[in-house]
């Protein structure tokens, strides 16, 4: 098995999400090749591509969430971030940290349980080790997670906690001037009902047209069209961030969410 493609080992993926992943496989190989000209001279590097995607019974649940994240980092250059990262899940354990200490990865599973479970209070949302051991069974949690650039940052160890921005316009611009709008196709394949994005309102032409709806304090509800269909867009902190995890990131996510049917 193609390393870049480990995630389609995962057990539990449905028929259909089967036939999605098939998909991606095809997509991410095409998207690999159409830059591979292009990469010298944005100083980027293919053999360092990092393919994405969902976690199994992610079409099964109430609200498919798709999450987009900045780059991948720490060696997961040529590997399935999917594959990866639910490993560690099911480990309870994520470059030597502990869910609970992982602010990133407690985040994405607690705020993804609160949005399962009817915006249920905070106070309400299990452990993240707790929550992780449902991710992808029968009655759990899963989402689906997309990383705006597609290259691993494989700064030296301390650097690469910072995002190499130079790397990731390189990409972009590579992908944009490839002939062929694979961002979009990877969204209309996840078919989320929202995204939630880390601070990347910057990065936005990237991915569609927009229109900010919202101008709250911690979060933003915008429009985003991509080939046709609208999908509601909540530009939060990024998950990383030091802030607080019930004020400055569930709770207004939980505002925006209540905003979506009556503004998208």
């Amino acid at each position: 098995m193609n390393t870049l493609f480990q995630f389609t080992e995962i057990e539990g993926f449905t028929l259909k999400e089967k036939e999605m992943n098939a998909t991606l496989c095809e997509l991410f190989s095409a998207w690999k090749e159409s830059i591979k000209s292009m990469e010298g001279e944005n100083t980027f590097w293919t053999e360092y591509f990092v393919s994405d995607g969902f976690y199994p019974r992610y079409t099964e649940q109430k609200t498919k969430v798709l999450f987009l994240g900045r780059e991948s980092h720490g060696g997961m250059g040529g590997y399935s971030y999917i594959y990866l990262i639910y490993k560690g899940y099911m480990e309870k354990i994520i470059d030597g940290k502990a869910l609970e200490q992982y602010a990133l990865h407690r985040r994405l599973l607690k705020i993804t349980y609160g949005l399962m479970h009817n915006l249920c209070p905070w106070e309400d949302i299990p452990k993240a080790a707790d929550i992780a051991s449902t991710l992808g069974k029968e009655g759990g949690i899963s989402f689906a997670f997309m990383n705006l650039c597609k290259i691993d940052n494989e700064e030296p160890e301390g650097a690469h906690k910072n995002c190499n921005w130079g790397q990731i316009g390189s990409f972009l611009e590579a992908t944009k001037n490839s002939g062929r709008d694979f961002i979009a196709e990877e969204i209309d394949i996840l078919a989320p009902d929202v995204i939630i994005d880390m601070n990347l309102c910057d990065k936005f032409d990237y991915l569609g047209e927009t229109e900010k709806l919202t101008n709250d304090a911690n979060a933003h509800l915008w429009r985003l069209i991509v080939k046709g269909k609208k999908y509601p867009l909540i530009d939060a902190y990024h998950f990383a961030a030091k802030k607080g995890d019930q004020a400055d990131f569930y709770d207004p996510i939980v505002t925006c969410m209540e905003k979506v049917e009556s503004l998208l």
